[in-house]
């Protein structure tokens, strides 16, 4: 068995995502997340989830949750993300 505790400060109290060299966060994810959805990149459902995170950031605090990682360390596994 096997757990590890996050042990740093929290570095960012809203949605951000990586794209293209760059970061989303607030209105231009939105106006992203939509423009994805519009072209069929993602789900509809999908999109609106993004947006309510971004609508709620204290949703991102997980540091009360824990998560059992099979694949853990495949090359699209959410280890690096969630360490």
């Amino acid at each position: 068995e096997q757990s590890n505790r996050g042990e740093g400060k929290k570095l960012t109290k809203e949605l951000e995502i990586p794209y293209k060299g760059g970061i989303l966060k607030g209105d231009a994810l939105k106006k992203q997340v939509q423009s994805w959805v519009d072209y069929g990149t993602i789900e509809p459902s999908a999109g609106a989830a993004i947006v309510k995170c971004i609508e709620h950031p204290e949703w991102l605090d997980i540091s009360n949750r824990y998560f059992v990682l099979l694949g853990a360390g495949s090359a699209m596994g959410p280890l690096l993300v969630l360490m």
